[in-house]
C-alpha cells in the first residue's frame, strides 16, 4: 500500500509529521514514534499479512533474546548463539537456494522486504550487548523503533543503537534553519533519485541487459557501465538523502551514506565515501572480530597480512550478502583482492620509498588526479562483477 518510489509514501511522510507534532502533546517522542512506525509498517504490509505477522515474531522474539542475553553475566557464548540463529534464519529467507527441507514449504510466505537491514541492526545489539557496549535497559518501544525506523528501514542508512535511542529522547526539535535543510535533503534525494537515476538508466539499459551484450562493441559496452555506475550513485545517495531529510524532520539524525566517492584518490578511501554505514557496519562486526581472531587466535604476526584476510574475507561478506549467486561471489572476490593488494602496495610505499618520493606522491596533482582516474576504473569494473557481465571481457579477452 506504501510505495517507496511513489507520493504515497511522502502523504505517510506529511501524516507523520503531524502524528509527532500533536502526539508529543500527550506522550514522549519515542512512543509517537512508536505509533509511527507501527502504522508505517501495517500500512507497507498491507497486501502482505503473513510476512507482517511472521515479521513481528521476529521482532519479538529478537527482543526477548535480548533481555535473555541482559540477564546473563557471561553473554559471548549466548551472543554467539542467537547472532548465528539470527544468520541461519535470515539466509535461510533471503536465499532460497541455500533453504533447508523445513523452510521450503513456508518460503513464500516470508521474503520480507527489509528483512537484511532489520538482520543487521539485530546483529548489531547482539554484539554490542556481549561488548557490554549498550549499558541502558533495552525497552520494547526503543527496540522496535531502532528495527523498524521507517525512513532507513528498506536500505539503511545503518545507525548504532545508542545513538538513536539517545534521538528519540531529544525533546528540543531541530531549528528552523536545520528543517529548511532537511526539506532541502528531501527534494535533492527525489531529484536524484526519481529524475536524474531514471533518465539516465535509458542509456544504459539497453546494452547493459540485452542479451546481445557479448556482441556489441567495447566502447558501447564501457559507456553503458559508467552511466550505470552514475546511475548507482544517483539512485543510492538519493534514497540516503531522503533518509537523512526526513529523519531530521523527525527529529532524528540519521547517518551520512556518502561522501562524494567519486574523488577518491584510493580504495580505502572510495569505501570511506560509498554506503559509509554499511561498511562501518562490516567494519565493527566483521573486520574487527576476524582480524582479531588472526591476531589472537591463529596467532598471525604480520599486521599487513591480518588486515588483508581481514578485508578479503569482510568483502566476501558484503558480496554474498546481494545475493547467493556466484557472480556476487565474484564480486566480493574482486574486492577483497583489490583492497588486499593495495594494502600492500601501501605498505611498500611507505617503508621502501624515500622522503623525496614520498612527498611528491602525496602532494603531486598529476598523481592525485590519476589515482582518482584509477580508483573510479577500479569501481567500475567490478561493476561487470555485480551485473554478472564479467564473461563479456573473457570472451574478449579468448577473442584476442
Amino acid at each position: 500500500m506504501i510505495d517507496y518510489q511513489s507520493f504515497t509514501y511522502f502523504y505517510f511522510v506529511f501524516f507523520a509529521v503531524a502524528v509527532l507534532w500533536f502526539g508529543q502533546k500527550f506522550t514522549s517522542k519515542k512512543n509517537t514514534i512508536f505509533v509511527i512506525n507501527v502504522i508505517f509498517h501495517v500500512l507497507f504490509f498491507y497486501f502482505n499479512k503473513k510476512q507482517f505477522f511472521v515479521f513481528q515474531v521476529i521482532l519479538l522474539v529478537g527482543f526477548l533474546s535480548t533481555k535473555v542475553l541482559c540477564r546473563n553475566k557471561d553473554r559471548k557464548a549466548l551472543s554467539a548463539l542467537f547472532v548465528t540463529v539470527t544468520t541461519i534464519i535470515f539466509i535461510q529467507l533471503k536465499y532460497p537456494i541455500l533453504q533447508l527441507n523445513i523452510f521450503t514449504a513456508i518460503a513464500p510466505t516470508i521474503s520480507i522486504i527489509g528483512l537484511s537491514f532489520v538482520t543487521f541492526r539485530m546483529i548489531s545489539v547482539f554484539v554490542d550487548l556481549k561488548r557490554k557496549a549498550i549499558k541502558r535497559e533495552i525497552t520494547f518501544i526503543d527496540y522496535y523503533n531502532y528495527l523498524t525506523f521507517f525512513p532507513a528501514y528498506l536500505s539503511g542508512p545503518l545507525d548504532k543503537y545508542n545513538h538513536f535511542v539517545d534521538e528519540t529522547e531529544q525533546t528540543i526539535g531541530p531549528e528552523a534553519k536545520d528543517q529548511l535543510q532537511n526539506v532541502y535533503r528531501v527534494i535533492l534525494g527525489t531529484f536524484k533519485k526519481l529524475v536524474i537515476a531514471d533518465y539516465l538508466t535509458t542509456l544504459s539499459i539497453d546494452s547493459m541487459y540485452t542479451p546481445d551484450i557479448f556482441m556489441l562493441p567495447f566502447v558501447k559496452v564501457m559507456f553503458s557501465m559508467y552511466i550505470y555506475s552514475i546511475v548507482l550513485y544517483f539512485d543510492f545517495s538519493g534514497y540516503s538523502d531522503v533518509a537523512v531529510g526526513i529523519g531530521g524532520i523527525l527529529g532524528i539524525k540519521v547517518p551520512e551514506n556518502f561522501d562524494n566517492p567519486f574523488a577518491s584518490k584510493n580504495i580505502q578511501e572510495f569505501w570511506n565515501r560509498w554506503h559509509i554505514s554499511f561498511m562501518h557496519w562490516l567494519r565493527d562486526y566483521v573486520y574487527y572480530p576476524f582480524q582479531m581472531f588472526l591476531l589472537k587466535t591463529v596467532k598471525i604476526k604480520n599486521i599487513v597480512l591480518v588486515s588483508s584476510f581481514g578485508f578479503f574475507i569482510t568483502f566476501l561478506v558484503a558480496g554474498l550478502w546481494h545475493g547467493s549467486n556466484k557472480h556476487y561471489l565474484f564480486y566480493g572476490l574482486y574486492h577483497g583482492a583489490c583492497f588486499s593488494i593495495y594494502l600492500i602496495w601501501r605498505n611498500l610505499l611507505q617503508k621502501k620509498t624515500s622522503s623525496n618520493f614520498k612527498a611528491f606522491y602525496n602532494k603531486s596533482q598529476v598523481v592525485r588526479t590519476l589515482s582518482i582516474v584509477l580508483t573510479y576504473h577500479y569501481f567500475i569494473f567490478g561493476l561487470f562483477f555485480f551485473t554478472d557481465k564479467y564473461q563479456y571481457f573473457v570472451n574478449l579477452l579468448g577473442n584476442k
